[in-house]
């Protein structure tokens, strides 16, 4: 928003362009002159919309000058015998971020719990944002597998602690396999949870490798030729490592 200066008289400001609002003129009195006509200067009174985005034109009346109707008005400025004023206003957009942060990439049996809490943080001008709600939505419309929250809502608004963090309650499975998503939100931002997934079997598989069928003496004293070798595959069918193996003879 630009105005230009009057003359002795308060003068019209002009209007608002990239180099500053146009010059005003005004009439006034002086000691030595009954009446005086002057016009203060300006720049150009084009206006660029890609660079203004509002402006206003202020008019003066007799010794007042247009100035005094600008809220950001300051005597003398504007007045008889002082320069005019040009006032920018601009306001400063926040940078908003909602970035995932934990709980992605989970699978579980169904009917039980998923080991993680799922995790959003909110960042302002790249700080973290404390107390804002964060809404998470389980969104379970591909395989329909029944999951919700452990407190069985499927919706939930939870606030940011002090480094940007919601943390959702947990995930508790469905009865029936398959994978879904949960989206969570925060304005008009939004961030997709979207590797988790009831597992399509429950359980690991034990099943013989080697070493079954061997004959040996009952008083030879020697030991068996080959070692007794079991295989443990999750429902995948991936070996499962870290397994204690119980033998037992019958």
């Amino acid at each position: 928003m630009g105005g230009g200066g009057g003359g002795d008289g308060a003068g019209a400001g002009g209007g608002a362009g990239y180099a500053g609002g146009g010059g005003g003129a005004g009439a006034g009195a002086l000691p030595y002159a009954p009446v005086f006509l002057g016009a203060g200067a300006g720049g150009s009174s084009g206006r660029d919309e890609t660079l203004v985005s509002d402006w206003n034109t202020l008019g003066g009346s007799g010794s007042q000058a247009g100035g005094k109707l600008d809220p950001l008005y300051r005597a003398p400025t504007g007045d008889s015998d002082q320069p005019g004023q040009v006032v920018l206003q601009w306001t400063c957009v926040p940078q908003l971020e909602l970035n995932l942060f934990d709980g992605d990439g989970q699978n579980t049996a169904p009917g039980t719990v998923f080991i993680k809490p799922l995790q959003a943080q909110v960042m302002i001008n790249k700080m973290p944002a404390a107390d804002q709600e964060v809404t998470f939505k389980i969104i379970d419309d591909f395989e329909e597998t029944g999951t919700t929250f452990i407190d069985g809502r499927t919706t939930v608004t939870v606030i940011t602690d002090s480094s940007g963090i919601a943390t959702t309650p947990f995930l508790k499975a469905g009865s029936t396999p398959g994978v879904f998503v949960v989206e969570a939100t925060w304005h008009e931002l939004d961030i997709v949870f979207d590797e988790l997934e009831v597992a399509r079997t429950t359980g690991n598989t034990l099943t013989i490798f080697s070493g079954n069928n061997q004959n040996i003496s009952l008083w030879s004293g020697r030991p068996w030729s080959e070692p007794l070798v079991v295989k443990v595959t999750d429902p995948d069918g991936r070996p499962v490592s870290d397994v204690k193996i119980e033998h037992f003879q019958r």
